[in-house]
């Protein structure tokens, strides 16, 4: 066996399907995914028994298949009845011919069984494509048929971000935290991020006082931008390489406090206030 080349002339067809998704769960990984292009595979209620598919591109396992801008695919939904509810499922449907090898990606609804009590979603197949899977479905909305209406319509796939999008997602912002504290200082060193795909908030902060601090509890507030206040309170122990000297920070939906518990003799307050902001 030798290394072969794919995106290279070879002098003969030697290109698989399977090469191609290879690469692109090298790339983008092994999952199913909605590509964060055109319409996005957006769906539109025509009637009870009719939703609309808009353009989008799909990445099953590595199989990119697409349906072009400003298409689109009207699907039928099996009429409800009266006194029935019923979950049926628009999915995204691989299949290759075990005797042609020609594979298709088709839209499909699987339609779930009615009852009188609480549906729960039809069963579907799905398989590993690159472990020899023939037919695999790829869920992309559940649709909640209540009597003879359709009544909701979720969205069940996700939509992969871009390189571009993924690396501004992980390059922190800096921002402006002001910070007010009773004790007089010589220093203040504060250094706030925010990570936007995580939506975390990082905050370092060192204190130098202007006497040393010779016992007693004392608290500081930041104030922050709206857009990174907490989301929620809670609290956090906080580091401090100051001798007897103990940090506590106080996350609340306002602004994110600490407070300074010192036993002794402190000349450094050091700290880290770390929240969400989802």
């Amino acid at each position: 066996m030798a290394l072969n080349i794919i995106t290279g002339t070879t002098g003969k067809n030697h290109v698989t399907s399977q090469d191609a998704r290879d690469l692109h769960m090298g790339i983008c990984g092994n999952g199913e995914y909605v590509l964060n292009i055109g319409q996005k595979l957006a769906h539109e209620v025509l009637t009870n028994t009719s939703i609309r598919i808009k353009d989008g591109d799909i990445l099953m396992q590595g199989c990119h298949a697409r349906l072009v801008d400003d298409d689109y695919e009207d699907l039928s939904i099996q009429a409800g009845e009266s006194g029935y509810k019923r979950y049926d499922l628009i999915c995204a449907k691989y299949e290759k011919d075990t005797n042609t090898e020609v594979e298709s990606m088709t839209f499909e609804v699987v339609t779930g069984t009615q009852t009188t009590g609480t549906p729960t979603n039809p069963t579907y197949t799905s398989t590993i494509l690159r472990e020899g899977g023939n037919v695999n479905y790829m869920p992309l909305y559940r649709v909640y048929i209540d009597g003879i209406n359709i009544s909701s319509v979720t969205q069940l796939f996700t939509i992969t971000k871009s390189l571009t999008e993924l690396n501004t997602g992980i390059t922190p912002i800096d921002f402006s935290a002001d910070i007010t504290y009773n004790i007089a200082r010589t220093s203040t060193n504060v250094k706030a991020l925010f990570y936007p795909m995580l939506k975390l908030v990082v905050i370092n902060f060192n204190i130098v006082p202007t006497n040393v601090i010779t016992g007693g509890v004392e608290t500081g507030v930041f104030t922050v931008p709206t857009a990174y206040k907490p989301s929620n309170i809670c609290y956090v122990p906080l580091a401090s390489t100051a001798a007897a000297v103990e940090t506590q920070g106080l996350i609340s939906a306002g602004n994110p406090t600490f407070s300074v518990y010192s036993a002794g003799n402190t000349q450094l307050v050091r700290g880290m206030l770390v929240y969400d902001t989802v």
